[in-house]
Parts: C-alpha cells; sequence; structure tokens
C-alpha cells in the first residue's frame, strides 16, 4: 500500500470509529505500529505483516500518515 493511500485508509478507519463510538461503546482508538519494521520497496517486506504500517518510516522520518493521526486526534479526542 502506498503511503498516500495508508494515509486515506487511516482517515476512513477513524472516522468510521467516531461515527460509532457512541453506539458501539467505543472508548478510545488506538494504531499500534508506530514504526515500520522494514523500508518501504524492501524485499524483505514482502509478506511480512504489519511491516509498513507503521506512522513512521523504519529511519523514523514521518510518514503521511502521521500527519493525518495528528490531525484527528486534535479534531476528534477529547
Amino acid at each position: 500500500m502506498s503511503e498516500a493511500a495508508q494515509a486515506s485508509a487511516l482517515d476512513q478507519l477513524v472516522h468510521a470509529a467516531a461515527a460509532f463510538a457512541r453506539a458501539d461503546n467505543v472508548t478510545d482508538y488506538r494504531w499500534f505500529n508506530l514504526r515500520d519494521s522494514v523500508a518501504r520497496g524492501s524485499a524483505t517486506r514482502v509478506g511480512a505483516t504489519f511491516s509498513s504500517d507503521g506512522l513512521l518510516r523504519a529511519d523514523y522520518t514521518r510518514e503521511p500518515a502521521f500527519a493525518v493521526y495528528r490531525r484527528l486526534i486534535a479534531q476528534l479526542g477529547r
């Protein structure tokens, strides 16, 4: 998944969780992968579960999803 697609998916997932939070008693939402375990495009990435779903790249630089998640926390957080 591209970084742009990941950022879009994160936005959709968090908005869906927020929309159903009250009815489904959702009290919080957490993104468990802070950092990619391998660099995007790396041969070792193929088939590795959650290898590139982090908010940070393997070298700790921010992915576009980081900014999206930060914005959503400010927008939807308590």
